[in-house]
């Protein structure tokens, strides 16, 4: 019984720590387009990707986010 409450606290938190790894890989992509966004010419950031798609990202990111918290806080994800 406490080696299967053990497997269940690891198994826990390798899921935190994927989940973690993953929110951190999303906002560093966000960071990485907000320098470009600072540091290049609008006419350039046009040419290299739109507005909308950006706004779509940033979007979606948060949602996922959003999502890794709610299942593991809840183990049942909604949409």
């Amino acid at each position: 019984m406490l080696t299967l409450m053990r497997m269940s606290v690891i198994s826990s938190v390798m899921v935190v720590g994927i989940c973690l790894s993953l929110e951190v890989f999303l906002m560093m992509i966000l960071l990485i387009r907000l320098l470009v966004f600072l540091f290049l010419p609008v006419s350039i950031q046009m040419n290299l990707f739109g507005v909308l798609p950006q706004l779509v990202f940033f979007l979606l990111s948060q949602l996922l986010g959003f999502k890794i918290v709610q299942l593991l806080l809840t183990r049942d994800i909604k949409f």
